[in-house]
């Protein structure tokens, strides 16, 4: 939550913190001599980046990429779109359904487990994106991305955590366990905001919205109230 993480936590470099009077453990980050601080657009971008895999959507992945900032100025994004959706239909990159737990000492929000499934059962619906459209290769959008080096930092301690976390399960999937936790880090009032604007998107979609289309259509017939100031033309 504060953007600052160690980039080295390695098995050594972790620890877990029990409590006797029942509270929920908690992890624990020894030596920081390796880490990095991220900017607001780049943790939020990692997160929404992580949303749009659970939900499958590609458009809001580009929109993610385009927050972190890892896209050029001259990246093609229906093509970087249409690459993302057709990793999804192929289930390339998708969310593994998370082991329930049948009992714990401690307590789980199941209200946010079920509808982390729930989420990830919708992905999991087949789509005909991709059915009529020709199939785009790696190497066709990787020119399109630039890296800055908090990621390489933010990769490798992703890969390190996967990597503890395979070793205790090896059905351990790095982003369906750590998407209950959205609600937590991006706090409650965000959090519901960005499921409203999920549930209104046929209405305030800048490209599909029945807003969008309105306003096309004004704009076609020679009338936009972007220039309506109090009532009159501009």
């Amino acid at each position: 939550t504060n953007k600052f993480f160690s980039t080295d936590p390695h098995p050594g470099n972790l620890g877990i913190e029990v409590f006797e009077d029942g509270r929920t453990p908690r992890m624990v980050f020894y030596d920081f001599g390796q880490a990095c601080s991220l900017s607001d657009d780049q943790a939020g971008g990692i997160l929404e980046v992580i949303e749009s895999i659970i939900d499958s959507d590609a458009k809001k992945s580009v929109s993610a990429f385009s927050r972190m900032g890892v896209l050029k100025d001259n990246a093609d994004l229906k093509l970087v779109e249409a690459k993302c959706q057709q990793n999804y239909d192929t289930g390339k990159l998708k969310v593994k359904k998370r082991k329930k737990r049948k009992s714990s000492k401690y307590n789980v929000n199941e209200a946010v487990d079920s509808e982390l499934e729930t989420r990830i059962e919708q992905a999991d619906k087949p789509s005909n994106s991709t059915e009529s459209t020709q199939e785009v290769k790696d190497t066709e959008v990787m020119g399109y991305f630039t890296l800055q080096s908090e990621y390489a930092f933010v990769a490798r301690a992703l890969s390190q955590m996967d990597g503890v976390g395979k070793g205790l399960d090896p059905d351990f999937d790095f982003i369906s366990a750590a998407a209950p936790y959205l609600v937590e880090v991006k706090g409650t009032s965000q959090y519901l905001v960005d499921e409203v604007k999920k549930k209104l998107n046929f209405v305030y979609d800048p490209d599909e919205g029945i807003l969008a289309k309105e306003m096309n259509l004004f704009k076609s017939l020679g009338f936009n109230p972007a220039e309506i100031v109090d009532g009159t033309r501009k």
